[in-house]
Protein backbone atom coordinates (compact mmCIF):
# COMPACT_ATOMS: atom_id res chain seq x y z
CA UNK A 1 0.00 0.00 0.00
CA UNK A 2 2.88 2.46 0.81
CA UNK A 3 4.16 1.89 -3.05
CA UNK A 4 0.91 2.66 -4.54
CA UNK A 5 0.96 5.98 -2.49
CA UNK A 6 3.99 6.54 -3.99
CA UNK A 7 2.77 5.54 -7.62
CA UNK A 8 -0.29 6.81 -7.73
CA UNK A 9 -0.51 10.65 -6.94
CA UNK A 10 -5.03 9.83 -6.86
CA UNK A 11 -4.02 7.89 -3.39
CA UNK A 12 -2.73 11.27 -1.81
CA UNK A 13 -4.64 14.28 -3.85
CA UNK A 14 -7.80 12.08 -5.47
CA UNK A 15 -11.62 13.28 -4.02
CA UNK A 16 -12.63 11.26 -1.63
CA UNK A 17 -16.19 9.97 -2.12
CA UNK A 18 -17.65 7.83 0.35
CA UNK A 19 -19.60 4.63 -1.17
CA UNK A 20 -22.26 2.26 0.29
CA UNK A 21 -22.40 4.63 3.66
CA UNK A 22 -25.13 2.41 5.44
CA UNK A 23 -23.42 -1.32 4.73
CA UNK A 24 -21.78 -2.59 8.03
CA UNK A 25 -19.94 -5.17 6.18
CA UNK A 26 -18.30 -3.47 3.38
CA UNK A 27 -15.79 -0.25 3.59
CA UNK A 28 -16.17 1.45 -0.06
CA UNK A 29 -15.08 5.02 -1.39
CA UNK A 30 -13.64 6.07 -4.25
CA UNK A 31 -10.43 8.51 -4.88
CA UNK A 32 -10.67 10.64 -8.31
CA UNK A 33 -7.18 12.37 -9.44
CA UNK A 34 -7.88 14.03 -13.16
CA UNK A 35 -8.67 10.76 -15.09
CA UNK A 36 -7.47 8.33 -12.65
CA UNK A 37 -10.43 6.91 -10.12
CA UNK A 38 -9.64 3.98 -7.64
CA UNK A 39 -12.17 1.89 -6.10
CA UNK A 40 -11.06 0.69 -2.37
CA UNK A 41 -13.03 -1.54 -0.96
CA UNK A 42 -12.94 -3.93 2.17
CA UNK A 43 -14.60 -6.78 3.72
CA UNK A 44 -14.52 -6.27 7.68
CA UNK A 45 -16.24 -9.44 8.20
CA UNK A 46 -15.61 -13.12 8.54
CA UNK A 47 -18.16 -14.05 6.41
CA UNK A 48 -18.55 -13.70 1.88
CA UNK A 49 -20.05 -10.20 1.58
CA UNK A 50 -21.20 -8.73 -1.41
CA UNK A 51 -22.84 -5.16 -2.42
CA UNK A 52 -24.11 -4.06 -5.64
CA UNK A 53 -21.03 -3.19 -8.01
CA UNK A 54 -20.59 0.79 -8.97
CA UNK A 55 -21.49 1.52 -11.86
CA UNK A 56 -18.58 1.58 -14.40
CA UNK A 57 -16.54 -0.88 -12.31
CA UNK A 58 -16.98 -4.12 -14.33
CA UNK A 59 -14.19 -5.16 -15.72
CA UNK A 60 -12.06 -2.76 -13.87
CA UNK A 61 -8.11 -3.35 -13.22
CA UNK A 62 -7.17 -4.85 -9.84
CA UNK A 63 -4.13 -2.97 -8.83
CA UNK A 64 -3.99 -5.15 -5.37
CA UNK A 65 -5.32 -7.10 -2.69
CA UNK A 66 -5.30 -9.51 -0.39
CA UNK A 67 -7.03 -12.12 -1.69
CA UNK A 68 -7.91 -14.99 -3.01
CA UNK A 69 -10.72 -13.35 -4.12
CA UNK A 70 -14.23 -14.71 -4.98
CA UNK A 71 -14.92 -14.88 -8.53
CA UNK A 72 -16.73 -11.57 -9.75
CA UNK A 73 -19.81 -11.60 -10.48
CA UNK A 74 -21.66 -8.81 -12.98
CA UNK A 75 -22.96 -6.08 -11.28
CA UNK A 76 -21.59 -7.05 -7.89
CA UNK A 77 -18.71 -6.82 -5.43
CA UNK A 78 -18.22 -9.95 -4.07
CA UNK A 79 -15.27 -10.09 -1.33
CA UNK A 80 -13.92 -13.10 0.88
CA UNK A 81 -13.81 -12.97 4.68
CA UNK A 82 -11.31 -10.03 5.78
CA UNK A 83 -10.29 -9.33 1.79
CA UNK A 84 -9.48 -5.55 0.65
CA UNK A 85 -9.27 -4.86 -2.85
CA UNK A 86 -7.87 -1.87 -4.99
CA UNK A 87 -9.36 -1.35 -8.19
CA UNK A 88 -8.30 1.66 -10.93
CA UNK A 89 -9.97 2.34 -14.08
CA UNK A 90 -9.34 6.00 -16.19
CA UNK A 91 -12.17 8.23 -16.94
Amino acid sequence: MIALRHQEPAVVHGDFTMLLPDDERIYAFTRRYGRTVLLVVGNFTGDTASALMPAGWDGAELVMGNGPSVPPRPGRLVLAPWEARVHRRDD
